[in-house]
């Protein structure tokens, strides 16, 4: 409802409040949202749970994995003095949340509230090394690194506003930092680490290689322009690097300092913590680095050698574009997997003169190799739950090339690594249930039913399964304790026969070869393509790759492989001869690799591979949900409502705040007390815990409002009562992503009250609460974007709106709107257009409702009963710089977006006669945007800011504005 003088009078207020909440967020208020306020989604309501506890954690699982549960809670208590040894600290108490039904493999440590969330399925490419258990070792490096926090300054500020503190402050360690060192840990801690691995280090190598040295600041945020490694691949080798120059107490005294000094936030203390350790800030520290890594790469070529063989695929440009998992359809044709920085995944036919052909645009992979065979292609992806975002499958796609056709193999299923049959009629697989036990399933393609299933030796975690070219056997990979090895499986018998024995280096895809079998190693420090003899066992390298060298797939006739070879733009495929004569033993090899990771395992001179962890059995106990919805973990001396989405719409007051979650996600709340020139009481709950979500909100304080002529009637304010604002709103945000196409559906109803006192010209005097009620629905399909992509090329969003007022019908109406978006491509690649139109109209009686929809850029919001508004939109990308100033600026992309904004309005007015008739506004305005994607600060949270400039024809004026968002994805 409009409240133009109430406005008015705020809004001088609301500015400056403004200003505030964005200085604010800048300076600390970014940490607090990501960093800290992170939420991964919620079970079914129908999940059961349990509890350990340990000596220092306290491990939460579903009931149907109590044997996970009991892992866990003994892996952590075996490497709790291990993990805090190099930073000389030992946390406290923790609690650590396991997830089984979610079909991704992940983990995290969030701090408001502190505790440690896993995500059990363990990965096809994962390497040898139990997943719980490195789950363990990695993630709880980070709680070591984000407790230590909790000292000095941090500790007594802690006081003041809680958990929040330290997850404040941790926001102040560099990504690269937390990841890198977390890394540096797995690997020292275990045989078959990251850090071991030569694949893990490719992407830095080879930039360094082909002289595409990138400078710090690039290096941390990224590029719309090059591949840039991630801060998991940066911070290992900053971090090994640092601690084998400098020692390995560098990063405890450096955490020390950020700790105690966090306030030189505008002097980066973390820099400055490693400046007195080392006498160089980060940025010298990485040149140095690099330089000398450099040097050891470069010497590393020398002694190891390459062979140059020309590509398959054609490049148009230096994009970084991988071409991954090539299959054979004959001698002279390839179908391959096509994605990269402007590209979003597709599968793509090549022929040997480097045409190629968009054959299909797949949904969310989540296999890095299609299984190939009679014109079928098979992959695998995930699938989200309709509802639920901590229950997701795994399923099995298969595409038929001759017809074009695509089907799921089953719903609802955890299936991963599909491979065809010779004859393209049956698929083997690798299924993950909630238990963790992996088995072989062998399907019938054309129906879908189980044929057969082969059972698991030991337990042990299989990947990738590969059809033997009899049709009969399999090769598997069975990763157990003992590491990885390769298996020909009898599918008749169900017998695992050893192929390769095991080790903990990452081998990985088997590939059939007649004679042989193929496979990804690194027995020469660069990870190339390996064969192994069936009957002697005897292993020749066959590949020569200067970076790297992956995907091996023979012809049919044996005389031929075509495989994946990495460069600095990305991927190539490789075609290349098969001679077995000029493989090379693999006892004639020499590994000439910089081994970082045997400094950091003599420093830490603990590793839990080689170690037995005591099975102990602990107690298990019910985890009640409803016991523990109230988790209170923050509060602060001001009273402040967050809102990610929008920042400058941000609440901000003196004032107190409590904050709560509860550990599995399901409860949000907090309870507040602000001054804003009165006394105002605060209550928020969103509970996600049942199918509908349910947001309830709760506002008490200042004077009820008076809305109507106050010489008609009567009316009696008493300055006791306060104004009292009451919200309730229930939702179900249904995702239904089943393609290549984000789609979803949110229908909503909400229930507003306020205590105002409202004119009734019924009773010539005013009726005291404002009940107002709404329906809405909002609906979405959009094309799946690359890294470059400004906006979907294709897509529809639409809403609608109903809101009314079923007491107050004397007073006020009812008002709905439909809202349509849609998205089309460019004239070039990156560009976007989009048109979007707008309806909207009120039934008005005493009052009006204020618009709900925003009138034309250049407009203020006034009256209105009919609206009809369009918009016509063209952004595009001008640059990507890759530009710093010193640490206070680095600039990814410059961009623009042109518009033209058109409406009508009508609205009913008196005229000088006292009589009623309609006026209808003309609105119409142009403009254009000037963005800039840049990180300030060196704050990880990328910043878009630019100028808005609209001209109005009609009144020949120029309205200039400041546009400002933080993304915290």
């Amino acid at each position: 409802m409009i409240r133009e003088k109430y406005r008015q009078n705020q809004s001088l207020f609301c500015m400056t409040r403004r200003i505030v909440v964005l200085l604010f967020f800048l300076l600390s208020g970014s940490f607090i949202v990501c960093a800290q306020f992170y939420e991964s989604g919620t079970e079914p309501t129908s999940v059961k749970w349990q509890q350990i506890h340990t000596e220092h954690f306290r491990v939460i699982f579903p009931k149907d994995i109590p044997g996970q549960g009991q892992q866990t809670a003994n892996v952590l208590e075996y490497i709790y003095k291990a993990e805090g040894k190099t930073l000389k600290h030992y946390p406290k108490k923790i609690p650590v949340v396991l997830h089984n039904r979610p079909a991704y493999s992940n983990g995290y440590v969030s701090w408001a509230p502190k505790r440690s969330e896993w995500f059990l399925m363990p990965p096809q490419n994962n390497y040898a090394h139990n997943w719980l258990e490195q789950l363990a070792v990695h993630e709880y490096r980070h709680v070591v690194q984000i407790d230590k926090l909790n000292q000095g300054f941090t500790k007594a500020l802690g006081f003041a506003i809680g958990q929040q503190s330290v997850g404040v402050v941790s926001g102040l360690l560099p990504k690269w930092f937390l990841e890198g060192d977390a890394v540096a840990t797995e690997t020292a801690l275990s045989n078959a680490g990251r850090g071991r691995n030569p694949a893990f280090e490719m992407p830095l190598r080879t930039i360094a290689l082909s002289d595409k040295y990138q400078l710090y600041d690039k290096a941390l945020f990224g590029s719309y322009r090059d591949h840039v490694p991630n801060h998991y691949e940066l911070g290992y080798q900053m971090v090994a690097w640092t601690r084998a120059r400098y020692g390995a107490d560098i990063y405890s005294t450096t955490i020390d300092f950020v700790a105690r000094e966090p306030y030189f936030f505008f002097l980066y203390p973390f820099k400055f913590g490693l400046k007195k350790e080392t006498g160089h800030v980060t940025r010298q520290l990485y040149n140095q680095a690099f330089g000398d890594l450099t040097n050891r790469w470069h010497e590393q070529e020398l002694q190891t050698g390459y062979d140059d063989i020309p590509a398959v695929n054609r490049r148009e440009n230096e994009l970084y574009t991988n071409y991954r998992s090539p299959q054979y359809i004959n001698d002279s044709t390839f179908i391959t997997q096509k994605n990269g920085i402007a590209q979003i995944a597709q599968w793509v036919e090549i022929d040997k003169n480097g045409s190629e052909q968009a054959v299909f645009t797949p949904g969310n992979i989540n296999s890095e190799r299609i299984s190939y065979a009679n014109g079928r292609i098979a992959w695998s992806e995930m699938q989200l739950d309709i509802r639920w975002d901590n229950r997701s499958y795994s399923i099995v796609k298969v595409f038929d090339l001759q017809t074009g056709k695509v089907r799921v193999i089953k719903k609802r299923t955890r299936y991963l690594s599909p491979s065809l049959s010779p004859d393209g009629s049956t698929l083997a697989l690798v299924e993950l249930p909630l238990d963790g036990e992996s088995s072989i399933i062998i399907l019938d393609v054309a129906t879908g039913e189980e044929k057969d299933r082969i059972a698991n030796p030991g337990n042990a975690l299989l990947q990738n399964p590969s059809w033997m070219k009899d049709g009969r056997h399999l090769l598997v990979i069975v990763n157990n304790r003992e590491g990885k090895s390769i298996a020909k499986v009898d599918i008749a018998t169900g017998f695992y026969a050893t192929v390769l024995p095991p080790t903990y280096d990452d081998i990985t895809y088997p590939t059939d070869a007649g004679e042989y079998a193929f496979f990804t190693g690194y027995y020469n420090g660069i990870t190339n393509i390996y064969a192994v003899n069936y009957r002697s066992g005897k292993v020749a390298q066959v590949t020569s790759s200067r970076f790297g060298a992956f995907d091996p797939q023979p012809n049919a006739s044996g005389d031929k492989m075509i495989f994946s070879e990495y460069t600095a733009n990305g991927y190539d495929i490789v075609e290349t001869n098969l001679d077995a004569a000029k493989w090379i033993s693999v006892n004639q090899l020499s590994n000439h690799s910089v081994k970082l990771y045997e400094i950091l395992a003599q420093e830490e001179n603990f590793n839990v591979q080689d170690s037995i962890v005591p099975a102990m059995q602990h107690n298990i106990k019910p985890f009640r949900k409803w016991k523990n919805l109230f988790n209170v973990h923050s509060w602060a001396p001001l009273y402040y409502k967050i809102d990610t989405d929008d920042v400058t719409s941000t609440e901000l007051y003196p004032g107190l705040v409590l904050l709560s979650q509860d550990l599995l996600g399901n409860l949000t709340s907090s309870v507040g007390y602000s001054w804003r020139g009165y006394n105002a009481y605060h209550a928020n709950f969103t509970y996600r815990g049942l199918y509908p979500m349910v947001d309830f909100t709760f506002d008490y304080g200042g004077q009820e409002a008076i809305y109507g002529p106050p010489e008609k009637g009567n009316h009696t304010l008493n300055p006791q009562n306060k104004n009292m604002e009451i919200g309730m709103r229930t939702y179900v945000p249904f995702m239904l992503t089943r393609n290549r196409y984000i789609t979803g559906i949110t229908p909503q109803a909400k229930v507003n009250y306020n205590s105002s006192f409202l004119y009734s010209e019924a009773i010539d005097g005013y009726q005291h609460g404002l009940w107002e009620v709404s329906y809405g629905f909002t609906a979405y399909r959009y094309l799946k974007m690359s890294a470059r992509d400004l906006a979907p090329p294709w897509g529809v969003v639409l809403q609608s709106v109903y809101q009314h007022t079923p007491v107050n019908t004397e007073q006020l109406g009812h008002i709905y709107y439909v809202y349509g978006r849609m998205y089309f491509p460019g004239i070039a690649k990156h560009h976007t257009l989009q048109v979007s139109g707008a309806w909207q109209q009120q039934k008005t009686n005493y009052f009006l409702f204020g618009t709900l929809i925003n009138f034309p850029r250049g407009y203020i919001n006034g009256r209105t009963e009919k609206l009809s508004i369009g918009l016509v939109e063209y952004a595009f990308p001008l640059f990507y710089p890759d530009w710093h100033w010193s640490f206070l600026v680095y600039l990814k992309r410059i961009r623009t977006n042109l518009f033209c904004n058109i409406a009508d309005n009508r609205y009913r007015y008196l005229d000088k006669d006292n009589l009623i008739k309609w006026r209808s506004d003309q609105m119409c305005s142009v403009g254009l945007d000037l963005m800039v994607d840049v990180n300030l600060l060196q704050i990880s949270f990328p910043i878009n800011m630019g100028l808005r400039t609209v001209y109005v024809p009609e009144t020949r004026e120029v309205h200039p504005s400041l546009l400002f968002n933080v993304s915290f994805n």
